[in-house]
């Protein structure tokens, strides 16, 4: 992180000292983030033997957040933990509020502010490289985010009045609204009505607009007119709108809302919160866990640093707050999302699926949505692939924070979703995308002798990774060819994990880079990936070796009852060796896996995204089993009607951890992240394995839609 953020100082300083100097043009300068060339409006000048360079143009290749004050003549440059400050013909800099001595003072230049490059690098923690010869700057950021950005630069072309008059026109025709409580109903019986409007250029949180009326009209209205008045004073690129109207209420003191928040999952709280009768002061429920106004993991209540913070930033009309009062008001709302091609999405109430779906676009979940989803989480990955190979490895969205660490297992779950995808719509920048991440993968292996390699993950060596090593080199050849030199390597990848399994079909799991024992357990996730990467071996070399250690190891998963992990790669090994090996047993602890666990899965309240997996894994296992008409005598106590309507329900359900622009707006860099999955209890966390395994479990859905279908009806 504090890479990142030196990284865009480095930007902003460069740009401040070029302003400063005497201009000296037509250099053809050209200037290179991580190999991406730059390009500028006005081109980069070299003033005083410095390069200077337009200070917006960088920060937006970067991704940082900059401001511009007017009266001080100071510019600040917000990125992760790190602020920069430069003020124009000041030799002085602050970061994050230190004074750091610069070159040469910032200066504008053809309504242009310059910095310098070398000072912002320091700034950012950046290298900078000068070749003279080519007259070319290269800057090395090996933390800045190759973001997924692009909404904000888009043209709406409808204005903002006549997207205003389409959300205002299907409020005035939703049945649900006409049936809101009535006015003598309400808590202020004079304005008994309220309307949130908010308003999103797609690069910083939404700014929220809230009014209460004695009519839905005329509250509507009133907010408009704060929100219009605002959009036209700032040159406000309205991207995103949406309107919410409060249709119930209920007073809570706050002990109340502590149990309430005490019993909830991180950010699950689905409810607005008003601190007066009136709405005078009163928040969103996206607005409040977009921002971690409530204290899930401490003191379990309403944090009155961050709604000041967030008030003094985004709702701009609301007064700052004193105290927080002992009562409050929680409220629900029926929501409309215009989004940028001007279509009208209905949001879901808080009284459908209790909540959970809360907040989200009404629609059916059939074989085109599914699609439209796998292909959008897929760009999003390859849009976050390095030109190093590696991915962006994750955010915490709240404050657009990116993980700093790095986990090469997961590495390889990202790139699934780029061979999935490319088999339906054959983008050769797919493939091109599958070719870097496996090339930086393959750099990862380390070879214990000539026949036995593993997958090095940082400092350690993973069971795991060798499994699904060999899983996704499989996927890697059935969709661009195969490959002997791949195979020979899926091999000895799986001579590495026969050394780790013992006599009773057990792994151990962890070693040392030199090959020691470490930890002989860590997660069952590995028993599961090590034996599904053997059946895949087996498929790929016909050696019946590979199959026989698959064998060793579900007679352990058997023998110890594995059904109670509830884990997708077992499944998924089942599902593998039932084609190889025609044994009752398997299928029926294949079946169990489902049948025993099918309940919870159902019922489950976070998206835990690997249980699709799962069902999907298991469905293909007993489709085969009908279709082959394979006996096994559980089929009689499995319940195949709840099991398609658990898929379907999941189906639905996954879908409050996609990032619609109406979840995504109310965080800090909404076009970062709109379009990808989320874990909401998690702080919104969007990290790669978890964006591949909701695209996993969708495309093999997408896979088996119809299937699944015949058996719902």
């Amino acid at each position: 992180m504090k890479k990142l953020s030196r990284i865009i100082s480095l930007v902003i300083i460069t740009a401040i000292i070029s302003s400063f100097l005497p201009v000296c043009a037509n250099n053809n300068i050209s200037v290179f983030v991580n190999n991406s060339r730059i390009s500028f409006d006005v081109e980069p000048v070299i003033i005083n033997n410095r390069t200077m360079v337009p200070l917006r143009a960088i920060f937006e290749k970067i991704g940082a957040e900059v401001e511009w004050n007017e009266t001080t003549k100071t510019a600040e440059a917000t990125c992760q933990d790190t602020l920069v400050s430069v003020k124009i013909d000041d030799e002085v800099m602050y970061v994050n509020g230190v004074a750091k001595k610069i070159d040469a003072p910032a200066k504008i230049v053809e309504q242009r502010t310059l910095i310098p490059l070398r000072a912002v690098c320091e700034a950012f923690d950046c290298t900078v490289d000068w070749d003279e010869t080519l007259k070319k700057v290269s800057i090395d950021a090996k933390g800045v985010n190759r973001r997924n950005g692009g909404l904000s630069a888009l043209k709406v072309e409808k204005s903002f009045d006549e997207r205003i008059a389409l959300l205002y026109e299907n409020i005035l025709n939703s049945e649900k609204i006409r049936n809101i409580y009535k006015p003598e109903e309400a808590l202020n019986k004079e304005n008994p009505y309220t309307v949130f409007i908010s308003v999103c250029d797609a690069k910083s949180r939404a700014i929220v607009f809230h009014n209460s009326a004695f009519s839905i009209e005329e509250a509507f209205n009133k907010a408009f007119q704060s929100a219009k008045k605002f959009v036209f004073e700032n040159n406000y690129n309205v991207i995103w709108i949406k309107a919410d109207v409060v249709d119930s209420f209920e007073k809570l003191t706050t002990d109340e809302l502590k149990v309430k928040v005490t019993n909830s999952f991180n950010e699950f709280y689905r409810k607005g919160i008003s601190l007066d009768d009136n709405f005078n002061t009163a928040f969103l429920e996206a607005e409040i866990n977009g921002n971690k106004m409530l204290d899930y993991k401490e003191t379990k209540e309403i944090d009155l640093d961050v709604i000041n913070t967030y008030i003094k930033k985004y709702q701009k009309h609301t007064p700052k707050v004193n105290k927080i009062p002992d009562q409050i008001i929680a409220f629900t709302c029926i929501g409309f999302m215009c989004d940028e091609n001007s279509k009208i999405y209905e949001l879901n109430g808080y009284g459908d699926n209790k909540g959970l779906d809360y907040g989200r676009r009404s629609y059916k979940v059939d074989r085109d949505a599914i699609k439209d989803v796998v292909l959008s989480g897929t760009y999003w990955l390859a849009n976050e692939i390095q030109d190093d190979g590696l991915f962006n490895y994750g955010y915490y969205p709240t404050y657009d924070k990116l993980f700093t660490a790095y986990n090469y297992l997961r590495h390889l779950s990202g790139m699934f979703p780029l061979m999935w995808t490319y088999t339906i719509t054959g983008d050769e920048k797919l493939k091109e995308s599958a070719k870097i991440t496996l090339e930086r993968f393959l750099k990862q292996i380390v070879n214990k002798s000539e026949n036995v390699s593993y997958l090095l993950d940082r400092t350690e060596i993973k069971l795991g990774g060798n499994g699904v090593a060999i899983v996704l080199l499989d996927t890697y050849m059935q969709t661009f060819g195969k490959d002997e030199k791949l195979i020979a390597l899926c091999e000895r990848l799986g001579e590495g994990m026969l050394e780790l399994q013992n006599k009773d079909g057990s792994y151990y799991h962890i070693l040392n880079p030199d090959f020691t024992k470490k930890e002989e357990y860590r997660t069952v996730y590995y028993d599961g990936e090590a034996t599904y990467g053997f059946c895949v071996l087996y498929k790929l070399t016909g050696n019946k070796k590979w199959l026989n250690a698959a064998q060793k190891a579900m007679e352990y998963f058997i023998e110890n009852d594995y059904t109670q992990y509830r884990d997708h790669w077992v499944a998924y090994a089942v599902n593998e060796i039932t084609k190889h090996i025609d044994d009752e047993r398997y299928y029926e602890f294949g079946l169990k896996n489902l049948q025993l666990n099918m309940k919870r899965i159902y019922n489950q309240k976070t998206s835990y995204h690997t249980y699709m997996e799962l069902l999907l894994a298991g469905f293909e296992m007993y489709d085969r089993m009908i279709e082959e008409k394979i006996e096994c005598d559980y089929l009689e106590e499995f319940d195949e009607e709840f099991f398609a309507q658990t898929i379907q329900r999941r189906a639905e359900h996954m879908l409050n951890g996609f990032f619609y622009p109406e979840y995504a707006m109310y965080l800090k860099n909404p076009e970062s992240i709109v379009g990808t999955f989320h874990v909401r209890h998690d702080g919104y966390r969007v990290r790669i394995d978890d964006v591949d395994h909701f695209i996993a479990g969708y495309f093999h859905y997408w896979q088996l839609y119809d299937k699944v279908q015949k058996y719902l009806k």
